[in-house]
């Protein structure tokens, strides 16, 4: 999941101080020399010990994506996991910097004690693996990254962490089957790859499968949990899934971005609209400085209405509960 947009945690991208110029140059220009290994790994360090309201003010303090370079790398251990990070990536540099991460949180106890869970978007594979050590003993996560680059280093982390319990989909999911075309809309951000409109940036052509065809060719049985962040294209994981969903009711964890839903106005009505047929009920996964596991219910509609959709700013990583099932132990309701 991306962490959720915009001042969030499946993009609280930080901002510069508004200012004149000289000073916005100044600011970049610390920022830079922040970014300068030992100064960002030792503030790596010092921000993971902070606790969540003040790691909200570190945000600015640390060296910023865009103060990286593309090309550079960081080895680093998150929670329990040895990773290769690209910080100019957001959501590598969230993980650098060793942000709470509130999706997490969630997605651990939605996984526990699960047989399958399927993480569409799985990127480098921080989410996936770490729900891989939460879930059942003799329990598979499946990992779809359709980004060829990515999810080379999804398998280099699956393998080098030795996790075991995780299969590797290198395909995009959808409504159907066959191949589509992603668009770079991030500047080479992996999780910014998208089969929304071309951007001007570079593409590549990818396998498309539907998750109802995935559990049918891999036989996966009981599916507890779904992770989908896909860049606007949840409404068709949803509607290639509906036999998964009719036939396990798994919880849904969504990035819902009313503004790329509004432009698939006849996919988003039906997905949502099949999801209530199913009586799903919709949780805010409430970001920093909330407590993590904290959630709030929310009414979906005008996030996915086109209508109202196209005028909200940023997006909220949700989670979906079939009516009759529990929320899963350690999350609570506020508000």
């Amino acid at each position: 999941m991306s962490i959720e947009s915009p001042r969030t945690a499946l993009s609280r991208q930080p901002d510069l101080e508004h200012g004149p110029r000289a000073v916005r140059s100044f600011i970049d220009g610390v920022h830079r020399l922040l970014a300068v290994s030992p100064f960002d790994r030792l503030l790596s360090r010092v921000n993971g010990a902070l606790p969540p309201s003040i790691q909200e003010h570190a945000r600015r303090v640390v060296a910023q994506p865009h103060s990286y370079p593309v090309s550079v790398t960081r080895r680093a251990r998150r929670e329990g996991l040895d990773l290769e990070l690209s910080p100019h990536d957001y959501f590598q540099w969230h993980q650098f910097y060793r942000f709470g991460d509130e999706v997490l949180v969630t997605l651990r106890a939605a996984a526990a004690g699960a047989s399958a869970v399927i993480d569409v978007g799985a990127n480098i594979g921080f989410y996936g693996l770490l729900v891989a050590r939460a879930i059942a003993p003799a329990g598979r996560v499946y990992c779809c990254e359709p980004n060829p680059s990515t999810a080379e280093k999804l398998r280099r982390h699956r393998d080098e962490n030795r996790i075991t319990n995780v299969e590797i989909v290198e395909a995009a999911v959808g409504a159907t089957s066959g191949h589509i075309t992603l668009y770079d809309h991030g500047d080479g951000e992996p999780g910014k790859f998208s089969a929304r409109a071309p951007s001007g940036g570079r593409s590549v052509e990818v396998r498309l499968v539907t998750l109802d065809a995935l559990v049918l060719e891999r036989a996966i049985g009981r599916v507890q949990l779904v992770k989908a962040d896909v860049e606007g294209l949840e409404p068709d994981v949803i509607l290639g899934a509906k036999a998964l969903i009719g036939r396990d009711r798994p919880m849904l964890c969504l990035e819902i971005t009313p503004r790329w839903l509004a432009q698939r106005p006849a996919e988003t009505a039906e997905a949502f609209t099949f999801l209530a047929a199913q009586e799903y009920r919709y949780f805010h996964i409430l970001p920093a400085p909330a407590k993590p596991g904290s959630l709030r219910a929310i009414d979906i509609g005008p996030l996915v209405d086109p209508s109202t959709g196209a005028r909200i700013a940023g997006g909220k990583n949700v989670i979906a509960v079939a009516r009759g099932g529990p929320l899963p132990a350690g999350l609570f309701l506020v508000g």
